[in-house]
């Protein structure tokens, strides 16, 4: 891992929940972990995990459709290092910056970048555009100056555009208004823009305003997964895994196994559930002897099989069909990938193939 990766690593906190993930960024100066409102979604809990402590639920503190910005609660226990808030009117166009989150769901990165232009959208916010674009679990991640001060939040991402951020400035009149209720439960009221800890629960209305507020943005939505995503969470319930904590997405899931990271898809499209985890990497040279490995490895493997893409050495179970799935015999299969995960992942490494960690 780069010095540059290693400053943040202690930072940036990986965040995921029923209806959205991304990343997120801890300032010690406010004990509050900020993101995007759109990775939150209508969730009043998510899971939330970092270099140095595993998956934790957590609850939402401040929610602001206006901005796309969400407070989330730190985990007490956990000793993180907080950002810098930057001064607000300190970034130019041309200057290099750079952009960090978790690509991909597992693999951290930091990225250097140019500040392309500054202006403001057709709602009148300012924002701040670099010339690469920012992938999606990135939305949420922190940008940050030469001097390692935050600038801005990544926010989304277009192809005529690159990477497109909210600067400092709305985060920090957001953390200052938020400031004096912390702990509670804040709502910035899309009409008129206040503040609001409490609203007319029988209309659903703004104090200040009287402006009609959606009943879920503030109660939130419950998670109801389909009949093969009941399947599936069934299953992992009889492996013995916390569902609440392995939920990453409406059809999405991921397991931690040892050192390996399983994930479960349930491809709605095309109608199969698909497990595999990405174990390592292969190292580009003196691998013959891990290809030879891997071959012979897939001769005799009953329902996994070896791949390799773009380096990433991959065990996957085979696809299994929704109709097909029957809780009884895909809990052993699940059990053998589980089981097969982090034992491959031990022999690969000691054989030369690569930790997973992104180097950019």
């Amino acid at each position: 891992m780069s010095k540059l990766q290693e400053s943040f690593k202690n930072t940036i906190i990986r965040i995921a929940g029923p209806w959205g993930r991304g990343t997120g960024f801890y300032l010690s100066d406010y004990k509050l972990i900020v993101t995007n409102l759109h990775i939150t979604g209508k969730a009043k809990q998510m899971v939330i995990s970092g270099a140095y402590f595993p998956k934790t639920i957590t609850r939402l503190l401040y929610s602001d459709p206006i901005h796309d910005l969400a407070f989330i609660a730190a985990p007490e226990s956990v000793l993180l290092t907080g950002l810098i808030l930057a001064n607000t009117d300190s970034l130019i166009v041309g200057d290099k910056i750079t952009t960090i989150g978790h690509s991909h769901g597992s693999n951290f990165n930091a990225r250097k970048n140019t500040v392309t232009k500054i202006q403001r959208s057709k709602t009148g916010q300012e924002l701040i555009y670099i010339d690469a674009k920012t992938n999606n679990e990135n939305f949420g991640g922190a940008l940050v100056n030469e001097n390692n001060e935050l600038v801005g939040i990544n926010c989304f991402a277009d192809d005529k555009n690159g990477g497109i951020a909210l600067p400092v400035s709305y985060i920090k009149q957001a953390l200052d208004e938020y400031s004096g209720i912390y702990g509670q439960f804040a709502f910035r009221c899309p009409s008129c823009s206040n503040i609001i800890t409490e609203i007319n629960t029988e209309a659903y209305t703004c104090p200040k305003c009287g402006g009609l507020i959606p009943k879920e943005d503030v109660d939130g939505k419950r998670y109801m997964p389909s009949a093969i995503g009941e399947k599936i969470e069934e299953i992992i319930r009889k492996l013995n895994y916390e569902v609440e904590i392995s939920r990453v997405g409406q059809n999405l899931w991921e397991i931690e196994e040892g050192s390996a990271l399983i994930r479960i898809v349930h491809d709605v499209k095309n109608k199969y559930v698909i497990a595999n985890t990405i174990l390592c990497k292969l190292p580009h040279e003196n691998n013959g002897s891990i290809y030879e490995y891997l071959l012979k490895e897939n001769n005799y493997l009953k329902s996994l099989s070896f791949s390799i893409i773009q380096q990433n050495i991959i065990l996957s179970l085979s696809y299994i069909y929704e109709n097909d799935l029957h809780v009884h015999t895909a809990t052993s299969l699940f059990k053998t990938l589980f089981d097969k995960a982090d034992d491959y992942d031990d022999i690969l490494i000691e054989m030369g193939a690569l930790p997973l960690f992104d180097e950019d």
